[in-house]
């Protein structure tokens, strides 16, 4: 649950046009966060796997037809956003068994 709170809270806090420095900043401290809150470190590319996730389950509930449309989806079906809460599951999973003590 850890996890998934903090990817979220990441995801959401993303500065709006950040240089990829800062980007970079903002990615690094919620990866410390969530390490130290859970007492394992997680690997960064499942942590920026999972926040990707995130932001774009985020930016589905949001505006649904304009998520499908900026990915170039034309038939909405009702199973997308159960694929990317799948998605945002399976990063969960692979940041906590690839985490190390």
């Amino acid at each position: 649950m850890a996890i998934e709170y903090f990817g979220q809270q990441t995801a959401e806090s993303i500065p709006a046009n950040p240089e990829f420095r800062e980007l970079e900043n903002h990615m690094w401290r919620g990866l410390l966060t969530v390490s130290l809150a859970i007492n394992r470190r997680i690997k960064e590319s499942d942590w920026d796997a999972l926040v990707a996730a995130e932001a774009d389950l985020q930016s589905f509930d949001r505006d649904p037809e304009g998520w499908l449309n900026e990915q170039g989806i034309i038939d909405s079906t009702d199973h997308v956003r159960d694929g990317l809460q799948d998605q945002v599951s399976l990063a969960i999973d692979n940041c906590l068994a690839n985490s190390g003590a």
